[in-house]
């Protein structure tokens, strides 16, 4: 690890150029816009298997412990890391989908979830994230 950070995740729109950057080690790296499908031809969406990758990452990542400290960045910090540190909350521990929103959103006041990540995870996971969001999250409220 770097010394702050135990784990990072790092959503960049493609092409993701990422010389010099940050690595702890237990690195996630994936390229996708902030977008949905429907929204524009120009950009690349997440697809269940990037979502499965958040998935499969937060699980690994055993109990989270107060001190363990995960770093999930994207372009602005609001949207599609928003969503994924919602989504590896709710894998990572025993809490509902809705505490794993509010918690979210307490730390990043600011956030607004890609609601189309949250519409792949809640096909995969079973969960209602959008339902939590208090209709903050970004894109449609439905998809098909």
């Amino acid at each position: 690890a770097t010394g702050r950070y135990d784990a990072m995740v790092s959503i960049s729109s493609p092409p993701g150029d990422r010389r010099g950057a940050l690595r702890t080690g237990n690195d996630l790296l994936l390229d996708f816009d902030d977008s949905w499908p429907g929204r524009s031809s120009r950009h690349k969406v997440a697809n269940e298997h990037d979502i499965t990758r958040i998935i499969t990452f937060g699980q690994g990542l055993g109990d989270v412990q107060p001190n363990h400290m995960v770093l999930c960045h994207c372009g602005r910090g609001r949207s599609r890391s928003t969503a994924a540190a919602i989504i590896m909350l709710f894998v990572n521990t025993q809490y509902t989908d809705s505490w794993c929103c509010r918690h979210v959103f307490a730390m990043c006041p600011k956030a607004t979830p890609n609601g189309w990540m949250l519409h792949l995870a809640e096909k995969q996971l079973s969960a209602k994230f959008r339902e939590h969001c208090f209709g903050r999250s970004k894109g449609p409220e439905t998809f098909a």
